[in-house]
């Protein structure tokens, strides 16, 4: 088995879908012309600027 070392600035996740949902998911991100996980990360990013503002905003 072979290992490599995990770069400290990046982590993984994973996400699991509903198929109809990640079928809707793919389509959208084939329209963007983009990779699914491209577009998961704009999501992801967009969700925790929205999240930091609010908390902001309740401060």
């Amino acid at each position: 088995m072979q290992y490599q070392k995990q770069d400290k600035t990046h982590k993984h996740i994973s996400i699991r879908f509903e198929l109809p949902d990640y079928e809707k998911f793919k389509a959208w991100a084939e329209a963007e012309g983009r990779p699914m996980a491209a577009q998961a990360r704009t999501l992801i990013l967009k969700g925790l600027e929205e999240y930091s503002e609010r908390s902001q905003k309740q401060a």
